[in-house]
């Protein structure tokens, strides 16, 4: 549930980190059901390079880059434009804009939901075991953001 929290008056808003992983596709799924349960808009922030990245490819086919931090010279792959269709699909009906920025993922998903008065993030476990033992973004997150912040475990 999407609490009240500093969102806008007139709806809350849930901030979906996102990059190729399934833990990735997990959490966007998991979150776009949210929001459409609470009538939430979402947000799809993708936090890292911008050159080769199949999400923001898919992103800027789609005309989903509401806010751009950095000008992209993208190609869209086959797989991209799969990735696309199933991104369209779960999030039907949705008030969906996608971010993409260079940088740090927890800082810039803080940044983020800073920026558009998120009232929860939500992120996928990372898969890779030394990852969840150095420090997973999730857990800087929710070490550093005083509101909501779910960790979706993809299904095995």
């Amino acid at each position: 549930m999407v609490p009240p929290g500093s969102g806008r008056a007139d709806t809350a808003t849930v901030v979906i980190g996102i990059d190729d992983s399934d833990a990735s596709w997990a959490a966007f799924c998991w979150a776009c059901r949210e929001a459409r349960r609470v009538h939430a808009r979402a947000v799809a922030a993708f936090i890292g390079p911008p050159a080769g990245s199949t999400i923001a490819a898919l992103a800027a086919a789609a005309d989903l880059v509401a806010v751009s931090y950095r000008v992209m010279d993208l190609a869209v792959s086959d797989h991209a434009t799969g990735l696309l269709a199933a991104m369209r699909n779960e999030a039907a009906g949705l008030d969906l804009a996608f971010i993409h920025a260079p940088g740090d993922p927890v800082a810039g998903l803080l940044r983020i939901a800073e920026e558009v008065h998120a009232d929860l993030i939500v992120v996928g476990r990372p898969a890779r075991v030394l990852h969840r033992l150095a420090g997973s973004v999730g857990k800087r997150l929710a070490a550093r953001r005083r509101g909501p912040v779910i960790v979706v475990v993809p299904e095995q």
